[in-house]
């Protein structure tokens, strides 16, 4: 029979695992609710007036809620104390939250949703516990994947991801202009970057927000026409460098994305 894969989530420098132990925090069966499921969803709903059904509106997800509950075990009242602090010393602003599942790891952003619960049903032995994280972004996210490079000139690469929904890409651009270039999205879409490219300040471009960053920080006003797009799970996407010298280059990276 296959080894079933071990279910984990890291939090604050702690692990919660799956199935049983005599040290640390486990995972009751059934404990572990919110990341498998959808986020809630939320809509306007608008009658159709003197008609039947209603009319159609956009759908969007809310925030996604992570609840864990299950034991913590101990060998002493002394280290089941020292497990508590540790709960309830999770930081109560957003923090990386990982979880494995189905032999998968995935991540998000996640900030406290509830009151963290240590309660100690055997003294110096054990005690149950539940803490709950609210995630602003419900998407879930996985390895990332890096391009081959485009230089300039009219070059492209292909960009794709193996998630469940559409994902974004955060382009990297290295070399020298000083009159700036052209990005080439798939579909028509550009992004025209006005602000010169030096050597030692590399820009930064997210197809999520349409910030530019230039040396890390972000410049505002060096944009010209900048569309904005998304690549579909497992459907690839081109993305090229045009409008400049083949001493600048540009690489794409994207994570795998899931709802």
């Amino acid at each position: 029979m296959d080894d079933v894969p071990e279910d984990i989530v890291r939090i604050g420098g702690l692990e919660f695992r799956g199935g049983e132990g005599f040290d640390g925090f486990y995972i009751s069966p059934n404990g572990l609710v919110g990341w498998d499921d959808s986020p809630e969803v939320r809509f306007d709903s608008i009658d159709r007036e003197n008609g039947d059904g209603e009319f159609e509106a956009p759908v969007y997800y809310g925030a996604r809620v992570l609840t864990v509950s299950g034991f913590c075990y101990a060998d002493s009242s002394e280290q089941l104390g020292v497990y508590r602090d540790r709960l309830m010393g999770i930081v109560a602003n957003t923090t990386r939250v990982e979880v494995t599942l189905h032999g998968r790891t995935t991540y998000g952003q996640g900030a406290m949703a509830a009151a963290s619960k240590f309660e100690v049903d055997i003294p110096g032995r054990r005690a149950a516990y539940q803490f709950s994280r609210r995630f602003p972004d419900p998407y879930k996210y996985g390895q990332l994947h890096t391009s081959d490079t485009a230089v300039g000139g009219g070059d492209s690469v292909t960009v794709l991801h193996y998630g469940n929904t559409w994902a974004t890409s955060l382009l990297t651009i290295t070399g020298t202009d000083p009159d700036g270039y052209t990005i080439v999205g798939p579909g028509g879409r550009r992004v025209d970057i006005t602000a010169p490219l030096t050597a030692n300040a590399p820009h930064t471009f997210d197809t999520a927000t349409g910030l530019l960053r230039v040396g890390g920080s972000i410049r505002y006003g060096a944009l010209g026409r900048a569309d904005l797009w998304r690549t579909a799970a497992g459907r690839p996407t081109t993305v090229g460098i045009g409008g400049t010298s083949s001493s600048t280059k540009l690489v794409a990276t994207t994570r795998d994305t899931y709802i």
